[in-house]
């Protein structure tokens, strides 16, 4: 059996970004609570059920979008017949309902905000995304409505003073995805370029609007470098981005798109030195797996 068709189906690359929303409650959590074994074992398995969730989730998206790609992207496993629909619906199936044992495995209490129940929430965003509302107006909100509960799963490993805080940091990098998709919206074809400014116009905003978090906070060890590295980030991210701007061809948005796909995982590293300081920058590691992938599997 070829893995390389499997492996483009589950985008895998990609499924790096989904553990860094759940490494910043981690890594938080390792930083304010007790560290025993239970505390690593319920992250591991969120880590886990959140990457079942996500890959799954690239699955259910080709499988609803196979009549598209057999027009603008017949290369991909589903079209090009590499994967048959049956099997990519027992992939998507059997990942969705791994993702909520792990959910289950890694809750304590089961009330309502707890990791299964939001994993359950997540599930149904996902298949409401893919199903539904991607294609209609308010699907960049629901793709980013995702992303917030991803990285709200995350947060439920740690403590917080107030319950602003993982509202915030959840919103911030579901504002950020929502920039994002309204920029890769056309990436098929000519892209809009109204539409690709508002996409970096939202991420912009995503970035800037992060440096209110440190104002929720009680204490922090990290923001006197916060600033500066977002400040070098978002001009990391930012010359792909007016490049696709200047010349909205597929392969420039696509190039833009997957900077920031991989530049989530830098986002998620820089918000956790808010708490942490530099050892959130650890989370940046994700890059590495990220990049060796893709250099065999496409991001978007």
């Amino acid at each position: 059996m070829k893995l390389l068709p499997y492996a483009r189906l589950l985008r895998l690359p990609n499924v790096f970004s989904s553990f860094a929303d759940i490494a910043v409650g981690f890594l938080i959590a390792l930083f304010t609570l007790p560290v025993d074994s239970e505390l690593i074992i319920r992250g591991f398995l969120l880590l886990v059920c959140s990457g079942c969730l996500y890959t799954a989730g690239m699955v259910f998206n080709d499988l609803f979008d196979l009549e598209i790609d057999r027009k603008e992207r017949p290369f991909r496993p589903l079209p090009s017949g590499k994967i048959s629909k049956s099997v990519a619906w027992s992939i998507a199936m059997g990942l969705t309902l791994a993702g909520l044992i792990f959910a289950a495995l890694a809750d304590q209490k089961f009330s309502l905000g707890g990791p299964f129940s939001i994993a359950c929430v997540l599930v149904a965003a996902i298949l409401l995304y893919d199903g539904v509302l991607k294609y209609t107006l308010i699907g960049p909100v629901s793709m980013a409505a995702c992303r917030f509960l991803n990285m709200y799963l995350g947060l439920t490993l740690a403590q917080f003073p107030n319950h602003e805080i993982p509202l915030a940091l959840s919103a911030t990098t579901s504002l950020y995805i929502l920039g994002v998709t309204f920029f890769a919206k056309q990436e098929a074809t000519t892209s809009n370029r109204g539409i690709l400014a508002l996409g970096a116009a939202i991420i912009l905003a995503a970035g800037l609007g992060s440096l209110s978090i440190e104002y929720l906070k009680q204490e922090t060890l990290g923001e006197s470098i916060y600033p500066i590295l977002l400040a070098v980030f978002l001009l990391g991210i930012g010359r792909p981005l007016l490049q696709a701007l200047r010349e909205p061809t597929p392969q420039a948005v696509q190039k833009a798109v997957k900077r920031c796909i991989f530049g989530l995982i830098v986002f998620d590293a820089i918000l956790a030195t808010i708490f942490v300081g530099v050892w959130g920058l650890a989370i940046a590691l994700l890059l590495i797996p990220a990049f060796i992938l893709g250099k065999w599997v496409y991001s978007t």
